[in-house]
């Protein structure tokens, strides 16, 4: 249990794991860099951003992904961060099919 607290995991740390996904390479770069500036700008000096950078499986059906993952214990501003991402992607989703999952 140190080693999770040395190493900021839960259950002494939350965890949001975004993953960005696209056909095109440079719309995913572009997606994750401005992700990454949003969550920057909203979270404390306590939260850690940890990428962007290729997902585990960086390539699924012809889909280019990449990760960012957020650790947290208490952050006011993250719901505005979120629900701020959520609803601009959710319009990215429509027109160019850029997925947003966590």
């Amino acid at each position: 249990m140190n080693y999770r607290k040395l190493g900021k995991y839960p259950p002494y740390f939350f965890l949001i794991n975004f993953t960005i996904a696209h056909k095109d390479m440079k719309k995913v770069m572009e997606a994750s860099k401005h992700i990454h500036q949003i969550l920057l700008q909203h979270l404390s000096e306590k939260a850690f951003v940890l990428g962007p950078s290729p997902a585990a499986l960086a390539r699924i059906n012809n889909e280019y992904r990449f990760q960012i993952l957020v650790k947290y214990k208490s952050e006011i501003a993250l719901h505005n961060a979120l629900k701020y991402l959520d609803d601009y992607y959710h319009d990215q989703y429509i027109k160019e099919k850029l997925s947003l999952k966590n």
